[in-house]
C-alpha cells in the first residue's frame, strides 16, 4: 500500500503497486541518480495465456516510468531490465547485441517494445536509458525458469521432471552477477539507449544442469518430457564482450550459485512446515 515504509540510517522501503501517483511525488522528493526497472511479470507461458496482461506489466509500464521521470527526475540514469527473450531463435551462437530480434513470445515481444521505448525517450527526450538484456538469471530469492523449478522439485519431490529433451541450452547468470552488472551500466557507460546482454557467457545443457543439481541433493532421478515448447529456445549463449569492455567479469561458478539456491530453497520449505 502507499506510505507503508521502513527506514534506516541508509535504506528506505516505500511498497506501491504502480502505476501510482505517489511515485511522481517521490521522485521530485528524491530525484534519484539511478533507477533501476525491473517491475514486470516474468513468466513467458503466462504470457501465452494472458498477452494483454504482460503488455500492460511491461510496455504500459514502462511507457508510464519513463514518463514520470522526464517530468520529475530528468537527469535521472534508467536503467531497464529487460530480457534475452528479444533474440528469440538466434541463427548463431554466442549472441550478440547486433543479432536479429525475432522474439517467439509475447513476452520477448513486449520487452522488446518497452526497450524501444527507452531508445525514444534517449533519442527524441535526451534522456539518459541503459537496458540491460539479462539471459537466464538464478539465485536465491528468485522462484522462476529452469534453473528454480529443477532445484525446487530436487529437494522438495525428490525427482526431477522437466519440459524439453535436455538438450535445450541456456546461458545462466548468477543474481550477483547481475547486480554488479547493473553497477557497471550505472557508473561506466554512455546512457544513450544502447543494451547490454549480461549474462555468464557460457552454454549449459538443461540436462547437465538438472542433472548437477540432483548429484547435490542425493542423487535423485532426472526424466524430460521430451517436447520443446514453441517458445523455448533452443539454444542460448551470450556474447558479452560489450559489458566486459566496461569491467563486467562474472564471478559466481555454477556449482557455487547451486549451492547457494538450494540452501535458501531448504530454508524456506523449512519456513514453511514450521
Amino acid at each position: 500500500m502507499p506510505g507503508d515504509s521502513h527506514e534506516s540510517s541508509d535504506l528506505r522501503t516505500i511498497s506501491m503497486s504502480l502505476p501510482d501517483a505517489a511515485f511522481s511525488a517521490l521522485l521530485s522528493e528524491v530525484a534519484p541518480d539511478v533507477l533501476v526497472h525491473c517491475a514486470g511479470k516474468a513468466s513467458v507461458p503466462e504470457s501465452m495465456t494472458n498477452p494483454h496482461d504482460d503488455f500492460a506489466s511491461h510496455v504500459m509500464l514502462t511507457e508510464w516510468l519513463i514518463n514520470q521521470c522526464r517530468r520529475s527526475a530528468p537527469n535521472t540514469r534508467f536503467i531497464y531490465l529487460s530480457s534475452a527473450a528479444v533474440y528469440g531463435q538466434p541463427d548463431e551462437l554466442p549472441v550478440t547485441e547486433s543479432c536479429p530480434i525475432r522474439p517467439v513470445s509475447p513476452y520477448g515481444y513486449h520487452k522488446r517494445m518497452a526497450e524501444m521505448l527507452c531508445e525514444q525517450a534517449s533519442s527524441l527526450f535526451g534522456m539518459q536509458t541503459v537496458v540491460a538484456r539479462i539471459f537466464s538469471a538464478y539465485g536465491a530469492g528468485l522462484r522462476r525458469q529452469v534453473i528454480w523449478e529443477a532445484a525446487r522439485q530436487a529437494v522438495e519431490e525428490k525427482s526431477i521432471q522437466l519440459h524439453g529433451t535436455g538438450e535445450e541450452t541456456r546461458d545462466f547468470v548468477h543474481a550477483h552477477d547481475i547486480a554488479k552488472a547493473i553497477v557497471l551500466l550505472a557508473e561506466k557507460v554512455s546512457p544513450d539507449g544502447s543494451s547490454y546482454n549480461v549474462a555468464s557467457g557460457v552454454e549449459t545443457s538443461v540436462n547437465i544442469l538438472a542433472r548437477s543439481i540432483a548429484a547435490k541433493c542425493g542423487a535423485c532421478p532426472v526424466a524430460f518430457r521430451g517436447k520443446r515448447r514453441g517458445y523455448d529456445p533452443e539454444r542460448w549463449r551470450a556474447d558479452i564482450a560489450k559489458i566486459s569492455e566496461v569491467g563486467f567479469e562474472p564471478s559466481v561458478s555454477m556449482s557455487e550459485g547451486l549451492d547457494d539456491l538450494l540452501i535458501w530453497i531448504r530454508k524456506e520449505l523449512a519456513r514453511k512446515v514450521t
